[in-house]
């Protein structure tokens, strides 16, 4: 409210208002000049209602009351407002202090704990506007213990209410020395060191992120389920380093001596020695408890002098901004770190997040919800206490830091002013990239966060038919490669099974069922003939196929729109191959007995045009054939000195054994058909396969360490040891997984394919 009068009573002397009155009356005698609205009192003129002297009298104590009581009235209606909000202001105005490391090992980050603060001061002052006014006031603490001392000086100078910091513990440490002196509390946004619990701080000292007695926990169960059987440390010998060692230590390794535990000062740049001793010890694996700068500089080191071990490290350099401090940034691969992991996606994160981007706060910043928690929960203890007294701000923290929900996660102060956190992220460091897909909590453990691709593989099987002894190997082959991804935390995998019939008509409906079962990618056929059936059903509704043991020529140019792969060479390869064996043991004058399938012809036909002379015959049968009289006549009776069989087992071993019957003895040569050791297991008399000399893709070339691995495993498993194509069926499913994979991703088909091959 305001008040208005014709004349600045309050600036005359009183004898001047009672003559400019009595003037005014003498020459106005009706005058309506003067209007008071002074709620009781109110004049509107002086016709003839009383006389002069009782009007003069009148007037001159108005006009005093007038003059005590509202002194201000002289002024003009915007003047009088002006000076109520200065008023306002004044008394409502509060400072909160910022430690922000602007010089230091870690002042790279020092924009982002401003940025973030200065979105909290924002939010304040969005808060209550008619009552508060919010100021940040910035003070660089160094990262060290006597600069943040003089900083938190110079904010208790200018009058804070309450101090944000700091970053590093050991400058926390420092700074509420001070601060408690002067009644004045600090919340820190980054401080973890477990010294801070124990601080001699007059319970002035608070923090929002826990303690790295947890962290260390976090890190041996990490360490401990890693490959790494023997873990040094490299730290700091600052109040952070030194304490996350000191309980890593404890937490890792107990009563027992570490393989190596190399402490430096955070000032140096030169750790050649440092890795030096850390070569000479028998650790396998090294916990790395620093800051950017000399993280870095120590794992180039690592690089230079070729120390390769298992690397771990801490949240000092658990960020992606890591990599600017490089100069070649592969020395940080496979670096596994922790940090301090947020609630998850809340309300306020997400607000927090929202209002850090539009503010243009630095991207690569780290602990910025942290310091925008810190900053806003002094300002509203401010308000809670309704007082920006130091003392009174202390005492409101405790209850508004009970469940208070932050863009950090919710927060309890304990009695030490700690908080417990909200677990720990556990990040990986490969090419330039950080990806934080594991987590750890107290009473949990170790577990996996990131994506999960589930997908279904289907298999197709010949679990009747002429191979059908072979089934078993290959579902436990494929068994094993689901089993292994199933290991892996980001991966869901099953597999549905069908009958293949090794027949191109039961394929095909075999197809169908997997199609409707759901199956991203189909494994399978081992027969060509089932394979050409399969994919004609498996084309039309967009599911790829990976057969395991289909080598037919007629697969290269089957109508497949590009959805049918193999991981075994076509048989025009083969046939090349059995051409030159034949050849290379004198013999001139083969015949060729197949079977009339896609398999035996496609074979027989390229190595009819393939060797290097005369055929002497080529007699083809139907692979549900079980009399072979007629067709060992016919090669003896055209007089071939050698007969290559393209054949299953059992129809193969009814061939040689009525060879053997007609006493047909000439030189006998096979292909993959035969080609394992359980072939014998079909004979009734083994002797009948006697000399025989057979040719299947060659293994090898490939990773020794994986093959080696499915053998035992595909043993473990029980796995048939007569089985023929296992570790092809094993990569045909893998490569399925992946493609499935790939494509649940959203990838077309050509992309995933090139994908997986590159």
């Amino acid at each position: 409210m305001a008040y208005q009068i014709s004349v600045s009573l309050a600036e005359w002397p009183l004898w001047s208002v009672l003559h400019y009155f009595a003037g005014q009356i003498y020459s106005n005698s009706c005058s309506t000049h003067l209007f008071l609205h002074i709620g009781w009192c109110r004049v509107h003129s002086l016709e003839n209602h009383m006389n002069l002297r009782n009007l003069l009298l009148t007037c001159a104590m108005t006009t005093i009351m007038l003059m005590a009581a509202f002194s201000p009235i002289a002024m003009s209606e915007k003047e009088l407002e002006n000076e109520i909000i200065v008023d306002r202001v004044a008394a409502n105005n509060v400072k909160i202090g910022l430690l922000s490391p602007q010089t230091g090992p870690i002042a790279v980050y020092a924009d982002g704990f401003e940025d973030a603060a200065a979105v909290a001061i924002a939010q304040l002052n969005e808060a209550d506007p008619d009552n508060w006014a919010f100021e940040l006031v910035v003070a660089d603490s160094g990262c060290d213990g006597t600069v943040a001392a003089t900083a938190a000086q110079s904010l208790i100078d200018a009058g804070v209410s309450g101090i944000a910091g700091a970053a590093c513990s050991g400058a926390t440490l420092g700074a509420i020395a001070v601060a408690k002196e002067a009644g004045i509390p600090m919340v820190s946004y980054a401080s973890t060191s477990p010294a801070v619990t124990t601080a001699d701080d007059s319970g002035y000292l608070w923090r929002v992120v826990p303690s790295d007695a947890m962290q260390a926990v976090a890190l041996a169960d990490l360490v401990e389920d890693s490959d790494a059987m023997n873990v040094g440390v490299l730290y700091m010998t600052n109040d952070y380093g030194s304490g996350l060692a000191d309980n890593f230590d404890a937490e890792y390794n107990g009563d027992e001596d570490l393989c190596a535990k190399i402490g430096y000062d955070q000032d140096s740049t030169d750790f050649a020695s440092t890795v030096e001793s850390l070569a000479a010890s028998d650790c396998d694996g090294v916990l790395l408890v620093s800051y950017a700068t000399d993280g870095a500089a120590i794992l180039e080191e690592m690089a230079l002098q070729g120390v390769d071990m298992n690397l771990f490290g801490a949240d000092g350099v658990a960020d992606s901004a890591f990599f600017d401090s490089f100069s070649d940034s592969s020395a940080a691969d496979d670096l596994v770190a922790t940090k301090p992991s947020s609630a998850g996606e809340s309300d306020a994160s997400i607000a927090f997040a929202t209002a850090y981007a539009d503010a243009g706060g630095d991207a690569s910043g780290i602990y910025t919800a942290e310091t925008f928690d810190a900053v806003l929960i002094i300002g509203d203890s401010v308000m809670a206490a309704n007082s920006s007294v130091g003392a009174d701000v202390n005492t409101a923290l405790a209850t508004v830091g009970t469940d208070y929900e932050g863009a950090s996660g919710t927060h309890t102060f304990d009695e030490n002013g700690d908080v417990l956190g909200s677990g720990y992220e556990i990040c990986e460091f490969f090419e330039e990239e950080m990806d934080c897909e594991w987590r750890w909590d107290m009473g949990v453990g170790l577990s996996y966060t990131g994506y999960v691709s589930s997908v279904t593989i289907g298999l197709l099987s010949p679990q009747t038919g002429p191979i059908a002894v072979y089934s078993s190997g290959f579902e436990t082959a494929a068994s094993v490669a689901v089993a292994m991804f199933d290991e892996m935390p980001d991966f869901d995998v099953e597999l549905v099974v069908a009958d293949s019939g090794c027949d191109g008509t039961v394929a095909a409906t075999a197809a169908q069922s997997l199609i409707d079962a759901g199956v991203d990618v189909i494994v399978g056929a081992a027969c060509s003939g089932a394979t050409l059936g399969a994919i004609a059903v498996a084309k039309e509704a967009g599911v790829p196929m990976i057969s395991y043991a289909s080598t037919s020529p007629a697969i290269t140019t089957a109508d497949d729109n590009g959805h049918l792969f193999r991981v075994v060479p076509s048989d025009d390869l083969q046939a090349r191959a059995l051409a030159d064996a034949v050849k290379a043991s004198g013999y001139t004058s083969p015949a060729v007995i197949y079977m009339t399938n896609d398999y035996g012809s496609g074979l027989a036909d390229f190595f009819n045009s393939s060797f290097d002379g005369e055929v002497c015959s080529m007699v083809g049968y139907d692979q549900d054939a079980t009399d072979f009289a007629s067709t060992v006549e016919s090669v003896a009776t055209a007089g071939c000195d050698s007969v290559v069989l393209i054949s299953y087992a059992t129809d193969g071993a009814a061939i040689l054994e009525e060879m053997a019957t007609q006493s047909l003895d000439i030189g006998l040569f096979g292909a993959d058909g035969v080609a394992d050791s359980a072939f014998g297991d079909a004979f009734s008399d083994i002797t009948a396969l006697d000399g025989l000399v057979a040719t299947k893709p060659r293994s090898g070339g490939g990773d020794a360490e994986m093959a080696a691995m499915f053998a035992y495993a595909y043993a473990a498993a029980g796995g048939d040891e007569g089985g023929i194509y296992t570790a092809e069926t094993f990569d045909a499913t893998v490569a399925a997984i992946m493609l499935a994979s790939a494509l649940e991703s959203g990838l077309p088909l050509n992309m995933a394919v090139g994908m997986l091959i590159a």
